[in-house]
């Protein structure tokens, strides 16, 4: 990864500069997702992970063709973390993959869009 501090990747914006960044998108996307929306306890249980220093945020399709964001906690050096990798690394047995360190359920835009910016 080019960032080595993987918890300093990232930061603040103008709030008026993003409010025109997302309207450009949803103007020129007007059928695309425009967001999603997780909770503060979905996100906290990621980084609570063991060794978690940042979050990834990827596209991805479910079995029904719904476009999703699926989320993976990550390491200092932006390696994804995995559950099952490490119970393996610890000669555990992995269960059946339900709850193996990813995130998904968050609330699409469209349809449960927030107010107006």
């Amino acid at each position: 990864m080019k960032e080595k501090d993987v918890k300093k990747i990232g930061k603040r914006m103008n709030k008026n500069k993003a409010d025109k960044w997302v309207k450009t998108y949803q103007k020129n996307h007007p059928d695309e997702t425009h967001g999603w929306l997780y909770g503060c306890d979905i996100l906290c249980n990621l980084l609570d992970e063991e060794g978690a220093d940042g979050i990834w945020f990827f596209k991805g399709m479910a079995d029904d063709g719904s476009e999703r964001l699926v989320l993976y906690p990550a390491d200092k050096d932006g390696n994804i973390l995995s559950k099952s990798q490490k119970m393996k690394s610890l000669g555990a047995k992995v269960g059946n993959g339900e709850d193996d360190g990813a995130a998904d359920e968050g609330q699409a835009c469209p349809p449960n869009c927030p107010g107006p910016t």
